[in-house]
């Protein structure tokens, strides 16, 4: 009954572990879905400051076409950092993505695991509580596993 429910509270941990990445991977498409937008708002732009340059290359008046090109220099140094704004935020994301792919790998394996266990033997609850004992922790120093005491028992019964 200890090991059931052992293994229902680990149930219940892959459940909200689960949802979360589920919450961070809806998250995640926005966020890609909002730079994919973004990057082709800069495209737009690029193609805008694309026809303002043969507006000057056209342009007759000196005054005019000077006046033109510090719109043209304002407009790419404009671009430019909206590109680059966006390229981060893409950046960002995908190493985001990288880090809940990695989760989902984890929830996979621990999911696959679980299916495949099942309890034959009454020392299944202690190999549990053993994987979950901090590293570097003793069952003889007193550890999550039984400490002392029930080490000695054990001699004292085989």
């Amino acid at each position: 009954a200890e090991a059931d429910a052992a293994l229902a509270e680990r149930r219940v941990a892959l459940d909200r572990l689960a949802a979360m990445l589920l919450n961070r991977r809806r998250e995640w498409d926005y966020e890609t879905q909002r730079a994919q937008l973004s990057m082709e708002e800069a495209q737009l732009l690029d193609a805008e400051r694309s026809r303002m340059q043969s507006a000057v290359a056209d342009a007759v008046d000196g005054e005019r076409a000077e006046l033109t090109a510090r719109r043209m220099a304002s407009m790419r140094l404009e671009v430019d950092a909206a590109v680059n704004v966006e390229r981060s935020a893409l950046e960002r994301s995908l190493r985001q993505h990288a880090g809940i792919a990695a989760l989902e790998a984890q929830l996979a394996a621990a999911e696959a695991a679980m299916a495949t266990r099942v309890p034959t033997a009454p020392h299944v609850e202690q190999v549990l509580l053993e994987q979950e004992r901090p590293a570097g922790s003793s069952p003889m120093a007193g550890g999550r596993v039984g400490g002392g005491a029930g080490v000695a028992a054990g001699a004292k019964a085989g």
